[in-house]
């Protein structure tokens, strides 16, 4: 509210000072705390305003300086601070607007700002929040937009402004104040206090929530203030301890080389140290000139300065105007007046000065002899230039002059066209000023070209129009969630069975150094324990299941002769449409069935007869996972506890067709219907989130009642997931599969058959995304694993197309972020999965994903998993990525399983490092790899039959193998096998390159030096090769490997 008091002062105009601008009020101790009081009371709710709210504020401001009140403010400027309308207009209104419209944009930036990184299950985030209490701005009269600049980005971050405005630009502030309050700024945020300055600073320095000083002023106020508020500080008076920023003075300087342009040089001088009669923060008022140009800068400095004008500032014609008060004139006149008597100081132009009508001072210019005269080190702040003329030689002294002279660091002006000594001068004065200008003046900085500020006696060189200024008002807070509960308190190191494990595996002093793996065996063999038996243990099933395994090589020379295409690329703009699926056409007619599990891979034929290894999926993967809950049984009973029976199709009701030929696929009564997506939530959504059972219910419902057809995209995607859901339903429920496919493929096949092309995936995205990664997981879960991997590859396209990887904005309700987290989390595991167990790369970067887990509510058991689905995903990922590589086939059926185990062994205990809950599932991981390698060594001599086969049926390798034991400079040994290149040089195969001593970091092997090894191993009992072998003692000397 308006202050009443009886202390009223007058601010007068600097042309005619018998001319009243304003009268004001000047705030007492007690207004003071009152104005106090109600900004604290209305922070609460300006802080939590959001930013946009706070930001259109201030834009709307701008329009309104920029329009409606333009003229008026640059009037109030001319008239009540002395400057010309030139000068005027390009700061009042156009550098205030610069400055609001540009810290929107800069405080964006700043809260866009967020931790990188960003781990599995964990959220991390900075706040930024105002400060915690309220801020104390002193504005100089120079600058109208300084003011602005002063309170703007601290209202702006939501804290609350005490604003103590000058006496000699009261109006202009003032005019500033009402703008803001027009547009929208609640009346307490800022307090508009002027009176005395020096009764209000200490006033405000007494109450413990001053939190910060924005200050623009003397240095030696500024210094006495800093000293307070140490004072205070020591004191205890304060909650926290009070950010300073503040821009005093400068003695600011122009250095002019013998190289320069010296009539540009002289024409910069001029305005950098008369505009506005010198009376800027960052105005020139010292220079330093070479002997030998002198002459011709001081005839421009004459010439020049003869031709301005001086009076009024409503004069437009007038280029010097008069300056601030009374006080400054008398400082500036006495300084002329002593110069007349200073033997050191020669007077070049100027040197008048008169009061009688307003304050005017003509701009003035000396040459001095003493280069450390008063007039080159003292702040005068006014139109007085020192020129010192210094010797061409001594120009590496005379920066030393510069550097010394002065204790400001503002503003400074080199002017050379000779490249080395500018480099010279901007490496000797580096610290002699905070804004650097090279052949122009030193004034006249623009907001976001220039940042203004300086060290030194200049301030705390914040940099006023920077993200570093908004900084020093905002309190950052940093936040981290973590999603995966903690389920114990010690470390994996605190487990006496894993420390006594891995502190045998690293005890160096007891390592025998015959060879790597011999070290390796004996640290092994003593390790035995709990660990390694439950490892045996596993080993042991997998051996009852080889009893039952099918022979491959019937269908591996099958499917040699076949030729298959390579897989489609799934990023491709050409790739628009869905493949073509035979539905009856069993998934063996392109994949090898691998031995261990049967209906798992192990070989895929390429285009040209290359068959690629695709290797076994863990017993984590996400295809296992899924047949599983395929091959599972279910007695759940719908909410009235009534048991519902499964439905024999007969009795279905069929409805209108919705797609292509649907209406011959028969569906469930809606009773059943609702069971089967009951069914279906249960057993798929700890691990995958690809629909909403309570929605889907919901439109299920609708559905059954209106019996309509689906005429839009959105309403036929919605039956696909249909029929979808009902197939993963009736193969949920039912262990039997018929010839055709799991029970549920009907459901499927109609699906599919009414799927939409590719390219119409636009009416709904995220519905889009649902469907296409339902389909994919129901084709892997029947090995249809080409067709899988195109599909999830869609679904991951179109999460990108919408961004589901990125943070989304704040505007969203927190279900949809939620859901689209799931969504996003759901289509890259499954994605990642795929392209490992296919031996492809992920195309998604780690680094690309900026989303976080979703939240997890205590005690949601189906939250806890997906979680943890989610971050085995991404540490199974990077092993599976270098398991599944595709391998050279002349290298795959050559190479020990040794390598193999050796080349995961690093990531495999980075893995258990990380994920304690995942030790007791390692073991069944490492475990099908020993039982795969006994796969190989059972079938290694029918493969090198299979291989001789390819050869005689032309297949192009580059490589054969033979059956020899001569060991020469083109061959590699490994037991019995030879692999020959043909071209004489050996095969630069992925696991030779990659195979190192995993504890001792050495340098990648040769191929001989491992065929050594593994004759070494032979030499010491452990053949790997050796068919005579019994199972149990092999399988004992590969542990022991």
């Amino acid at each position: 509210m308006p202050l009443q008091s009886d202390d009223f002062r007058s601010q007068v105009n600097p042309s005619n000072h018998q001319e009243s601008i304003a009268q004001y009020a000047c705030a007492s101790p007690e207004q003071v705390n009152t104005a106090i009081d109600a900004a604290l009371k209305a922070k609460p709710a300006w802080e939590a305003l959001p930013f946009e709210d706070r930001a259109a504020i201030f834009l709307r401001a701008s329009e309104l300086i920029a329009g409606k009140y333009r003229a008026q403010i640059v009037a109030s400027t001319m008239l009540g601070q002395g400057k010309n309308v030139w000068q005027a207009e390009i700061e009042a209104p156009s550098e205030t607007v610069d400055f609001f419209r540009y810290y929107v944009q800069e405080a964006w930036k700043l809260f866009s700002y967020q931790p990188t990184e960003q781990p599995d299950g964990t959220w991390n985030k900075m706040e930024y929040r105002p400060l915690e209490g309220f801020v104390y701005s002193v504005a100089p009269f120079n600058f109208t937009a300084l003011a602005a600049t002063l309170v703007g980005p601290a209202a702006l971050l939501g804290n609350v402004v005490v604003w103590k405005p000058s006496d000699s630009a009261l109006h202009s502030a003032y005019l500033i104040h009402q703008i803001l309050l027009e547009a929208g700024l609640p009346k307490d945020v800022i307090q508009f206090l002027p009176g005395d300055a020096e009764q209000i600073t200490n006033t405000v320095l007494k109450r413990p929530e001053f939190a910060a000083i924005s200050f623009i002023g003397s240095t030696q106020v500024f210094k006495g203030i800093q000293k307070k508020i140490g004072d205070a500080v020591g004191k205890n008076t304060y909650n926290s301890y009070p950010r300073v920023v503040g821009e005093t003075g400068g003695k600011n300087w122009g250095l002019v080389h013998s190289s320069a342009d010296v009539k540009s040089a002289a024409f910069q001088t001029i305005r950098a140290s008369f505009e506005y009669q010198g009376q800027k923060c960052s105005a020139c008022s010292r220079v330093y000139v070479a002997e030998s140009v002198w002459p011709e800068y001081k005839k421009h400095l004459q010439e020049q300065l003869s031709q301005l004008k001086v009076g009024d500032a409503e004069q437009f014609d007038n280029f010097i105007t008069p300056v601030i008060h009374e006080a400054s004139f008398d400082k500036l006149n006495k300084v002329i007046q002593d110069a007349k008597d200073d033997p050191d100081l020669e007077l070049i132009a100027g040197g008048k000065a008169s009061k009688e009508k307003g304050y005017f001072v003509h701009p003035t210019v000396y040459k001095t002899t003493d280069p450390r005269h008063e007039i080159m080190s003292r702040e005068l702040f006014g139109p007085i230039l020192g020129v010192y003329v210094y010797p061409d030689a001594e120009w590496e002294k005379t920066l030393e002059l510069v550097d010394t002279t002065s204790r400001y660091g503002l503003t400074g002006s080199i002017f050379s066209m000779d490249p080395y000594a500018t480099l010279q001068a901007k490496t000797k004065l580096r610290h002699a000023a905070g804004m650097l200008y090279i052949n122009t003046k030193c004034t006249g900085s623009i907001v976001a070209q220039q940042p203004f500020g300086g060290s030194r006696d200049s301030g705390t060189n914040d940099k006023t129009g920077t993200v570093a200024h908004l900084q020093r008002f905002t309190s950052v807070r940093s936040i981290k969630e973590e999603y995966n509960p903690l389920d114990k308190v010690q470390y994996p190191s605190n487990e006496a069975r894993l420390l006594h494990l891995w502190q045998e595996m690293e005890n160096e002093n007891d390592v025998e150094t015959s060879h790597p793996l011999a070290a390796i065996r004996k640290r092994k063999r003593k390790a035995l324990n709990a660990y390694i038996d439950g490892l045996l243990a596993r080993i042991q099933f997998l051996e009852s299941r080889l009893e039952h395994a099918q022979d491959s090589n019937a269908a591996a020379l099958d499917t040699i002769n076949e030729q298959v295409d390579e897989p489609t690329s799934r990023c491709s703009p050409e790739n628009e449409s869905l493949p073509q699926v035979d539905f009856n056409r069993s998934h063996e007619s392109c994949m090898l069935t691998n031995t261990l599990v049967a209906s798992e891979p192990q070989i895929r034929v390429k285009r040209y007869g290359q068959p690629t290894y695709l290797g076994h999926s863990s017993t984590l993967s996400f295809s296992k996972n899924v047949r599983n809950l395929l091959q599972q049984s279910t007695s759940v009973a719908d909410p009235n506890g009534v048991s519902i029976e499964r439905e024999d199709v007969s009795y279905a009701t069929t409805l209108p067709p919705i797609g292509l030929d649907l209406a011959n696929t028969p569906l469930p009564r809606l009773q059943y219907a609702e069971y089967l997506v009951n069914t279906v939530s249960i057993h798929l959504g700890s691990l995958y989130c690809l629909f909403n059972p309570d929605h889907f219910i919901q439109r299920l419902k609708a559905f059954y009642d209106e019996r309509t057809k689906g005429v839009l995209l959105e309403a036929s995607l919605w039956h696909i997931q249909m029929l979808l859901v009902f197939a993963f339903g009736e193969s949920i429920l039912s262990r039997e599969h018929s010839e055709a496919g799991p029970s549920g493929i009907l459901y499927f096949t109609r699906a599919m058959e009414a799927f939409p092309d590719i390219r119409r995936l636009c009416g709904n995205p995220l519905l889009s995304i649902e469907v296409l990664c339902l389909a994919s997981l129901f084709m892997h879960a029947t090995d249809m694993l080409q067709e899988s991997y195109v599909l999830v590859g869609q679904a991951l396209r179109l999460s990108v197309t919408q961004g589901l990887q990125q943070a989304f904005p704040e505007g969203l309700r927190p279900p949809d972020v939620e859901y689209m987290r799931k969504l996003w989390w759901t289509v890259y595991c499954v994605d990642r999965k795929s392209a490992a167990l296919l031996g492809s790369p992920s195309i998604m970067r780690d680094e690309d994903i900026s989303i976080p887990m979703p939240a997890i509510k205590v005690g949601d058991e189906s939250q806890n998993a997906f979680a943890t689905h989610v971050a085995l995903s991404s540490h199974l990922g990077k092993i599976l990525d270098d398991i599944f590589l595709p391998y050279d086939i002349d290298a795959l059926f050559s190479a020990t399983f040794a390598l193999v185990l050796i080349d995961i062994i690093r990531p495999a205990r980075e893995l258990l490092w990380d994920l304690p809950r995942v030790v007791s599932l390692l073991d069944e991981f490492v475990a099908r790899h020993i039982a795969l390698a006994k796969t190989y060594r059972t079938d290694l001599q029918k493969l090198v039959d299979l291989h001789t086969k390819v050869r005689s049926a032309g297949y192009p390798a580059g490589q054969c193998i033979t059956t020899t034991s001569e060991l020469d400079v083109n061959s590699n040994v490994v037991g019995d096998v030879t692999i020959t290149s043909r071209s004489g040089a050996i095969s630069p195969d992925p696991i030779w390159c990659r195979f190192q001593d995993v504890e001792s970091n050495l340098a990648p092997m040769h191929p001989e030096t491992i065929m050594s090894v593994i004759q070494n191993l032979e030499d010491d009992g452990l053949n790997l090769f050796d068919a005579t072998m019994s199972d149990e003692a092999w399988m004992w000397n590969l542990n022991d490997l």
